[in-house]
Formats: C-alpha cells, sequence, structure tokens
C-alpha cells in the first residue's frame, strides 16, 4: 500500500485512453444503430405505412419508442425520410402522443 500518493488519480495516459475508447464504443454504437434503421426505413419504403404493412401493430409500438429515443438524442443521424415520416404517423395517433413527445425522452 501506498501512502500518502495519489494512487486512485488516473494518469494522462489512461485517462486519454478512457476517452478514445468511449469515443471507439460511440462511432460504433452509432454506426451499428444506423444499420438498424436503415433495415427498418427499407422495410416501411417497400411495405406500407407500418412496420407490418398496412396495419398497426405491437411492432410499431416497440419499435417507434425506440425511434423516438434515437432521434430525440443530440446525435447526427442519417436522413431516413421513410423512418421519419412513420414516426409522425404514430405520434399523430392519440395514445401515443404523450409517449412519442419532447416531455417524454
Amino acid at each position: 500500500m501506498v501512502v500518502g500518493s495519489n494512487a486512485h488519480e488516473p494518469s494522462p495516459a489512461s485517462e486519454a485512453h478512457a476517452s478514445f475508447a468511449r469515443a471507439s464504443a460511440s462511432a460504433f454504437s452509432s454506426a451499428a444503430s444506423a444499420a438498424c434503421w436503415r433495415i427498418l426505413e427499407a422495410r416501411l419504403a417497400a411495405g406500407g405505412p407500418f412496420v407490418e404493412g398496412a396495419r398497426f401493430s405491437l411492432a410499431d409500438i416497440v419499435l417507434g419508442l425506440s425511434a423516438h429515443r434515437w432521434q430525440t438524442t443530440p446525435i447526427t443521424r442519417a436522413d431516413l425520410p421513410h423512418v421519419t415520416a412513420w414516426l409522425g404517423r404514430l405520434r399523430s395517433r392519440a395514445a401515443a402522443a404523450h409517449y412519442l413527445s419532447a416531455r417524454f425522452p
């Protein structure tokens, strides 16, 4: 045991490594997330106004909550017009208006 030292303080090198690791994880997470949203974009472009096509389903609820959080997070996102339009349709539903609003991140 070292007494009287700053043994618990991270070194500048370890702080730089941690900062790089956070930035790398964030970039990876952002890229992985974008890939998933592109799958939904393609599905909506090909199949209709909702995830399962013409009818609203549980998939819209689950993905809608995640899409809302993704769109309200201050990050750079790809332009996904079908996802944006779909989320607008979900937000226009009375039952979803509260949960997909700016008050509910």
